[in-house]
């Protein structure tokens, strides 16, 4: 989008979308910043499971596939999946079940480093971290693993894009309008 667009069309998001779209468009689009979601859940590292488990359900929106620890200047220092975290004893700190050292991506990542990563053969998404090693958002296309959960869930769904999709949204609701079956859902291209 040029800025003008940009900028109304940032005007009508809630603060937390404006936000989140705001740090996407502060890196290249072909870099692994400009395709993260930087919507993600964090866990404190020095915290009980219990309270871990406790964030979780009352803010599981954002928790998709890994759950992320950080330090207290937001440092990605370790990985937890779900099935470790609930088979955990609750006095635990999460520091103490968590894994680490964690694959991540640099912000800055771009064409083979970012594609050729060895990790997207074992891993759905990645963290996406800064030279500091600050946790930035996650990389990895949440809307093309869910596609046929979303279809069965919503069956009307016109178009689904994903965290870099966003650049070419014109052209999408372009496409979209044209299909013969609305009920389709396409994909912006990886």
């Amino acid at each position: 989008f040029d800025a003008a667009p940009r900028d109304a069309v940032q005007g009508r998001l809630s603060p937390d979308t404006a936000q989140a779209l705001g740090r996407l468009l502060a890196h290249p689009a072909d870099s692994a910043g400009g395709r993260m979601d930087p919507r993600i859940f964090t866990l404190p590292e020095d915290i009980r499971v219990a309270d871990a488990v406790e964030r979780l359900r009352t803010r599981p929106e954002y928790a998709m596939y890994y759950l992320y620890v950080v330090d207290r200047e937001q440092r990605l220092t370790g990985v937890l999946n779900y099935r470790d975290l609930l088979l955990a004893s609750d006095e635990a700190t999460v520091r103490g079940v968590m894994r680490s050292p964690v694959v991540s991506l640099p912000a800055t990542a771009r064409g083979e480093v970012l594609l050729g990563q060895p990790a997207w053969r074992t891993y759905l998404a990645l963290p996406v971290v800064d030279e500091a090693g600050v946790l930035l958002g996650v990389a990895g296309c949440m809307a093309q693993h869910l596609k046929s959960r979303l279809l069965e869930k919503v069956p009307a769904v016109d178009l689904v894009v994903g965290p870099d999709g966003y650049r070419d949204l014109p052209a999408l609701l372009d496409q979209a309008r044209e299909l013969d079956h609305p009920t389709q859902l396409h994909l912006a291209p990886a």
